[in-house]
Formats: structure tokens, C-alpha cells, sequence
């Protein structure tokens, strides 16, 4: 529980923020960790899809959040996996190989170490991957070299802007695996000043972090993939998204692969729990919602 928050939360339709570290501290035991430990779930695990997944204007979403097993239907071919680099502060932090803007390879000023004993990288770079940030947070070196890879991207004198019109993506490889930014999820509004026609806000942002060596891949970057959150395993998986499924209001027996929703969603044959993220709520967070899970392979007892 928390009993004070920043100011800046009043502007964000938010209720909460839902936390959850890569494994426990001595002090706290995370949500993921309870629920295995009473046999609700039957693996550590939580995955998010972010993004309307519905065709009901009765039940918008924002997105999908499961807890225990991935769910397949939401995500097409496979998973790959990634080690988290270990650190103190049990963030769900990971080695980005290279990054590249179409077919130019990306080297940024300030040199990384990766830790177990590799040598300093101008071109590999480390990630906090985090729902709770919307935009890709960059340490400001980082993000002055990216954008330095952008045709005549400028600062409106708070943030970057880059050309409406760009058609260049951005690519992550993570453990030997691309992954693509495409120019509507790093594109953020246009701006209404004439003197700034044709230029949009930009969703890479330079930061001071906590982690200052860190990028941050917000939702930016979880829009386009499936992720899961393995704390068993200390790894995070991504994989593509399936984007032809669909939350219907449709009722369905609990051995059925559709999903149900009607303020939240079932998936047969899953040991998950899963609820809708509410569209009136940022991406970050969960909603209001009910849960539902299957009877856990550990325990006959479904947990509501």
C-alpha cells in the first residue's frame, strides 16, 4: 500500500501501480511468488499483450495481463527468452545485443559493460523492460545519438521531434533476435505549432534514471510484442503477436481455446489468471477486474 504519491500521478487516469520485481526481497514477497506458493498458479510466471484486444465497444481494453502460464492463442510461433542481467534493485533488466534504424547500425557515444566480464560495447546497451513507462526512456546521450539517426529530427526545448512522415524502424536485437519499433509506436502527437508543421513529438525520450546506464522499453516497445515475465527462470520472453484475436462478450465452457470476458477473460486449458486492462487507464497498470483461472495443475481448487 502506498500512502503518498506524487503530484504528477493526478494527471493520469490511473488507480494504482501494480508491482512486480524479478524476484523477491528480503523484505517483500511479491504478489507472483504468493500466488504460487498457495498453489494458485502453477509456474511463476506473467505475461502482458498490450493494446485493444476487442471488438465490443461494451468491453474496451487496453490490453491483457495473465498470470501463471503464456497464453498461446495470443501469440504466434515462438518465445525466445532472454537471461536478466542480476542487479540489486530487481528490475526485469536485459542485454539489447545491437539497436539499428533500418539498415544503419546505431554506436552511441557512451560505452556499456554488460557485466560478467564482457568488454565495454559503443553498440549493445542494457533495458529495463517496464509497462509502467509509456514512451522508450533513454539515458540523454543515448537519445541524442539515436535521434542523430533521424532525417532533420530537432528539440522543441523540452522533447525530441522527429518528422511525421518517418518511415524508419527501430530495431532491438535481443539474444540474437530482431525486434521492430515500427514509427507508430515511437511517433507521438503532431504539433499544432506552425513553426513545428510536420514534426511529431517523439516517444524516445532522454532521461536521468535511477539506473543511468538503462533504457527503459515502455509500452513503445511492449505494443509489438507478447511478453513474458518468467521469475522462475530469471528471463523475459517476447514473441510476435497474434493481432487477429478478439475478446468477445460470448459466454464459453471453461474446455474452450475462445476468450470470455465480460469485465475479464478465461482461457481454457491455461493455468493463468487473466484480466483485461481497462481502457480507461493507462497501459501501465490493471484494472478494476475480475479474475478467473483455471483449476491449477497442484491444486483442484480454482482461485477467484
Amino acid at each position: 500500500k502506498a500512502d503518498k504519491v506524487p503530484d504528477f500521478f493526478k494527471n493520469y487516469p490511473v488507480s494504482g501501480i501494480f508491482g512486480l520485481p524479478s524476484n523477491d526481497s528480503s523484505a517483500i514477497k511479491s504478489i507472483i511468488s504468493a500466488l504460487y506458493d498457495s498453489h494458485a498458479i502453477s509456474i511463476e510466471k506473467f505475461s502482458i499483450s498490450l493494446g485493444n484486444i476487442s471488438n465490443s465497444t461494451d468491453y474496451p481494453n487496453s490490453g491483457i495481463f495473465a498470470i501463471g502460464d503464456p497464453i498461446k492463442e495470443l501469440y504466434k510461433g515462438d518465445i525466445h527468452y532472454s537471461d536478466l542481467i542480476e542487479n540489486d534493485s530487481h528490475y526485469w533488466l536485459i542485454p539489447i545485443e545491437s539497436v539499428t534504424l533500418d539498415s544503419f547500425d546505431v554506436n552511441f557515444t557512451n560505452p556499456v559493460n554488460l557485466g560478467d566480464g564482457q568488454a565495454n560495447s559503443s553498440t549493445s546497451r542494457k533495458a529495463i523492460v517496464d509497462s509502467g513507462t509509456t514512451v522508450l526512456a533513454l539515458p540523454k546521450q543515448d537519445a541524442l545519438d539515436l535521434h542523430s539517426y533521424f532525417t532533420n529530427s530537432i528539440t522543441d526545448g523540452t522533447n525530441f521531434a522527429i518528422l511525421c512522415n518517418s518511415s524508419f524502424n527501430i530495431g532491438l536485437n535481443i539474444n540474437g533476435h530482431d525486434w521492430t519499433i515500427e514509427p507508430e509506436n515511437y511517433l507521438g502527437a503532431k504539433y499544432s505549432d506552425l513553426s513545428m508543421a510536420g514534426y511529431c513529438v517523439s516517444n524516445i525520450q532522454g532521461i536521468d534514471s535511477a539506473a543511468a546506464d538503462s533504457w527503459i522499453l515502455g509500452a513503445a516497445f511492449l505494443k509489438s510484442v507478447y511478453a513474458v515475465f518468467d521469475v522462475n527462470n530469471q528471463q523475459i520472453g517476447f514473441a510476435t503477436k497474434n493481432e487477429d484475436v478478439v475478446l468477445t462478450s460470448t459466454s464459453t465452457s471453461p474446455s474452450s481455446s475462445a476468450i470470455q470476458t465480460s469485465a475479464a477473460a478465461y482461457y481454457g486449458n491455461s493455468s493463468s489468471i487473466m484480466t483485461s486492462l481497462s481502457s480507461n487507464s493507462s497501459a501501465s497498470t490493471s484494472a478494476s477486474c475480475l479474475l478467473y483461472t483455471s483449476p491449477s495443475p497442484r491444486d483442484s481448487t480454482s482461485w477467484r
